[in-house]
């Protein structure tokens, strides 16, 4: 999740950067069966020539040697293997929304996916004994 919301909050900012400034915004609303969260921002948003491609992989319309077109295609894959859930580019009269819904019950989400990687007493990643054999 934090990697989802750090890419879309960095391209939003990057986007403002071309823009002379402008304002990042994002709301978090707890539904009934999800939790919907967007990332918003005023500035030149997504031509829709481009909305088809967003998050096609190696896709981008950064300038050259400003982004590897990975981003939004790794965010997207992360919402929907990782969290169960679905990333996309919504609709927005100015500048780019994207909305990310996952599922609210934190039971299922855990039965469906593995805890999170643990860190040892040296901040070092250690698999579980479970994992640590063959692949």
């Amino acid at each position: 999740l934090d990697r989802i919301l750090l890419n879309l909050m960095q391209n939003a900012v990057d986007a403002l950067a071309s823009n002379d400034g402008g304002e990042v915004v994002v709301t978090v609303e707890k539904r009934r069966d999800d939790v919907l969260i967007r990332v918003s921002d005023d500035g030149p948003g997504v031509p829709p020539e481009h909305r088809d491609d967003i998050f096609e992989p190696l896709f981008t319309t950064k300038l050259d040697g400003a982004g590897t077109g990975l981003g939004l295609s790794i965010c997207r894959d992360l919402a929907e293997m990782a969290l169960g859930g679905h990333l996309r580019l919504a609709e927005s009269a100015r500048g780019a929304c994207f909305e990310l819904r996952c599922p609210s019950d934190d039971a299922s989400v855990r039965a469906n996916h593995p805890p999170a990687p643990k860190l040892d007493e040296n901040r070092t990643w250690r698999p579980p004994q479970e994992l640590s054999g063959e692949c």
